[in-house]
């Protein structure tokens, strides 16, 4: 009988916080709402605050300001401070023209290109003769520095209040990056304060953090992950895991791992039907084998035939490579069931590989009377 109890009756209540929808978080508005469901939820469920926070960032950009417009690398994000010198409006002639702006410092200058801005809002932005801090990749162009459509444009009081790190998540059509950060950072706030479930000696002796600091230290990281490096074969050599990282990936593999145990157990716990048989045909198909039983294959008879014969429901995976006779042993198992009394199927993924199967065990079927059946 199917166990129709809801899972929420099944958690326990301190995780209530962690399931509740992501559309209660400030900021999520009408608008922003369908985007976060594209992204996290599902025709079955509506995002969660825990999908949120498990949608850690793929990566991070040092927000390390730079001593001057000259020392400023070309092709890496930085941060430079500059004074706005000019601003050459995109005006009115054909062409997609964008807005620039020329800001500078006594070391150099840099254009600042806008496409598709109204040029209002890119004045109140960067007032002239006002000094901002701006952020963004700079290229070169003809010659000349400029940086399109900069990350970041703050006064000294932003610039303060910036994270040393911004991380970068994966997003959607009309969700950005630093959006998704702003959810993420009011999602850890809802974070409840809970029970160390694992052992502490195992963490201290790994040096993970707790569950809670893991999640703080991937969606508020203080350092920018580093690159990857490249191989004596020329492929690239991912970094290693973060210690935060570590802990969380163990979190999810335990967790799944304790849920597929209780589901086996939960299943085996319910009542089963008893297949003992006596042994006769399985003899005389061992017998007439052209070859003789490893131990290994022998093994696993044995202990699908105890699972056969108890009243417990049999829940079992065999796992063998090619050519190691997991197939005889299918044979010898619908055998034992067979000699209960009941009938035993062997299927297959393709109607090809079922006629095989049905041809190299024909020979080897003894008594046993063997039908086709296919999806024609």
């Amino acid at each position: 009988m199917r166990d129709e109890t809801p899972p929420a009756l099944l958690r326990p209540s301190i995780l209530d916080p962690l399931f509740a929808p992501v559309r209660g978080l400030p900021r999520v508005g009408a608008k922003m709402a369908p985007m976060i469901e594209r992204l996290l939820g599902t025709p079955e469920r509506p995002a969660r605050i825990v999908d949120l926070l498990f949608h850690l960032p793929q990566g991070g950009i040092a927000q390390k300001l730079v001593g001057s417009v000259g020392e400023a690398p070309v092709g890496e994000p930085v941060t430079v401070g500059v004074t706005v010198s000019l601003h050459r409006p995109a005006g009115t002639g054909p062409g997609k023209r964008p807005h620039r702006v020329l800001v500078e410092d006594e070391t150099g200058d840099i254009t600042l290109v806008f496409f598709g801005m109204p040029a209002a809002r890119v004045e109140k932005m960067l007032p002239l003769g006002s000094h901002r801090y701006v952020t963004g990749r700079i290229d070169l162009w003809d010659g000349s520095r400029q940086m399109v459509h900069p990350s970041r444009i703050v006064d000294a009081e932003g610039l303060a209040a910036l994270p040393s790190v911004e991380p970068v998540y994966g997003a959607t059509e009309g969700l950005t990056s630093r959006a998704i950060g702003k959810l993420a950072v009011a999602a850890l706030e809802r974070l409840p304060v809970l029970p160390e479930w694992q052992d502490p000696a195992w963490l201290q002796q790994n040096r993970l953090p707790p569950f809670a600091d893991a999640l703080r230290a991937e969606h508020r990281p203080e350092e920018a992950p580093k690159a990857p490096t490249l191989g004596a074969n020329g492929v690239a050599i991912p970094p290693p895991a973060t210690p935060s990282r570590k802990r969380l990936a163990y979190d999810e593999l335990l967790a799944s791992q304790l849920a597929l145990a209780l589901m086996r157990a939960r299943s085996r716990r319910k009542p089963g039907r008893v297949n003992a048989g006596d042994g006769r045909l399985s003899a005389r198909i061992e017998a007439g084998l052209p070859f003789a039983l490893t131990g290994a294959q022998t093994r696993a008879v044995a202990e699908i035939r105890g699972d056969l014969a108890s009243d417990k429901r049999m829940l079992r995976l065999l796992q063998g490579d090619v050519g190691s006779g997991k197939t005889a042993v299918a044979l010898l198992a619908m055998a034992s069931a067979c000699e209960a009394g009941r009938q035993a199927a062997l299927m297959a993924p393709t109607e090809i590989l079922a006629r095989q199967h049905f041809e190299r065990l024909k020979p080897l079927a003894g008594a046993l009377r063997l039908r086709l059946m296919t999806g024609r």
